[in-house]
C-alpha cells in the first residue's frame, strides 16, 4: 500500500508539474492576445488619424485587410487556447476519476478488512467471557472446598 501511495504521489505531482506547465502556457498565450489587442488598437488609432489626414479608399482597404489579419490571428489564438483548457480539463478529470476509483477500492478493502477484524475481536471477547466465567466458578468451587477442608481441619483441632 505505501508503494501504492508514494507512485500514486508522483504521478499526481507530475500531472501537477504538467498542469502548470500548461497554465503557464495559457498565461503566455493570454498575454499574446493582450499584446495582440493593444497592437490592433494601436493600428487602429493610427489608421484613424490616417484617414483623418486621408480619406482614400487605399488607406480603408489596408485598415481593412489589417484588422482582419489581427482577428484571424486573435480568434486562431483563442481558439488554440480553448483547445488546450479542454484538453487539460479531461485529463485533470480522467486523473481525479482514476484517484477516486482508487480510493474507493482501497476504502473497500480497508472496510473489509475492518469488519474481519471486528468479528476476530467479537470472536475473542466471547471466548475470554466464557473462559472468565469458568474460572470464577472454579474460583467458587476451590473456596467452597477450602472453606469445607479448612472446617474439618478445625474440628479435627478440637
Amino acid at each position: 500500500m505505501r508503494k501504492d501511495k508514494v507512485f500514486l504521489n508522483e504521478k499526481n505531482n507530475a500531472f501537477l508539474n504538467e498542469t502548470r506547465q500548461y497554465k503557464d502556457d495559457i498565461l503566455n498565450r493570454d498575454n499574446k492576445i493582450l499584446d495582440l489587442k493593444n497592437t490592433k488598437r494601436k493600428l487602429k488609432s493610427e489608421l484613424s488619424q490616417m484617414g483623418d489626414l486621408s480619406k482614400t479608399k487605399h488607406l480603408d482597404e489596408m485598415l481593412h485587410t489589417e484588422l482582419e489579419k489581427i482577428r484571424t490571428k486573435s480568434d486562431e489564438e483563442l481558439k488554440s487556447q480553448k483547445k488546450m483548457l479542454a484538453d487539460m480539463h479531461s485529463n485533470e478529470l480522467k486523473i481525479l476519476r482514476d484517484q477516486f476509483d482508487q480510493l474507493k477500492e482501497l476504502n473497500e478493502k480497508l472496510e473489509h478488512k475492518l469488519r474481519s477484524r471486528e468479528n476476530q475481536y467479537d470472536d475473542l471477547m466471547s471466548d475470554y467471557h466464557v473462559i472468565r466465567s469458568k474460572l470464577e466458578n472454579e474460583c467458587h468451587e476451590l473456596r467452597s472446598e477450602i472453606k469445607v477442608k479448612s472446617f474439618e481441619l478445625e474440628r479435627l483441632n478440637l
